[in-house]
């Protein structure tokens, strides 16, 4: 075994010669693939799923109920419906991960960075019209007019207003079936998939 420090250098580069040495390749090419930060600061432990960085016993459980698929916790507002529901959709995984995220309004959309004390302007970079909330950005955005006709007169999708997207999440799982409610969610995926393309890379994907 070797001593954590001896690792890297003092310069904060990895100690190439001695990982090689100590472990073998397969655990030699993981540890050398981890970038080093070589600001003077403390590495510390952040539990993203709260805006503070603290990890909470609330949001430690919800973390649970989205990973183990039980979807049954207790709670009022169709909490325990809408998740039971996720569950039951035959969507990827990484489109199931954005539903959890948008309906707990944990999406970076430029409205939330702006309210965590991220200088940005939290204009919608497409119609620059409003602040991008997660509903704007994935619903409401008049840029969205063609996509949000064709989707809502195929699965009947009436046009919510005055809604946040956990309400609006809400309002479709009464309105639609389960199989219209998946083709909803994948649009939605498409959608913000759509928008990081734009705002990352500065490239417009058709609708």
């Amino acid at each position: 075994m070797c001593k954590r420090r001896l690792l890297f250098w003092f310069n904060g580069n990895w100690n190439f010669g001695l990982i090689n040495e100590a472990f073998n390749v397969q655990e030699a090419t993981a540890i050398l693939s981890i970038p080093r930060n070589h600001l003077p600061v403390t590495d510390c432990v952040i539990w993203h799923f709260e805006s503070s960085g603290f990890y909470t016993v609330k949001s430690g459980y919800w973390q649970a109920i989205c990973l183990l698929g039980m979807g049954q916790a207790s709670g009022s507002n169709g909490v325990s419906v809408l998740w039971t529901k996720i569950w039951q959709l035959n969507i990827p995984g990484k489109v199931r991960q954005f539903l959890w995220r948008g309906a707990n309004n944990w999406l970076p959309t430029f409205s939330n960075l702006c309210n965590r004390g991220i200088h940005v302007a939290s204009l919608c970079p497409f119609c620059l019209k409003g602040p991008e909330t997660a509903i704007h950005a994935l619903w409401n955005c008049d840029k969205l007019s063609n996509c949000r006709h064709t989707v809502g007169n195929i699965m009947h999708v009436p046009p919510y207003t005055g809604m946040d997207i956990y309400e609006f999440l809400l309002n479709c799982l009464d309105s639609l079936s389960v199989a219209d409610f998946g083709k909803l969610i994948v649009c939605l995926w498409r959608i913000w998939y759509r928008r990081n393309i734009f705002v990352n890379e500065k490239t417009t994907l058709p609708d």
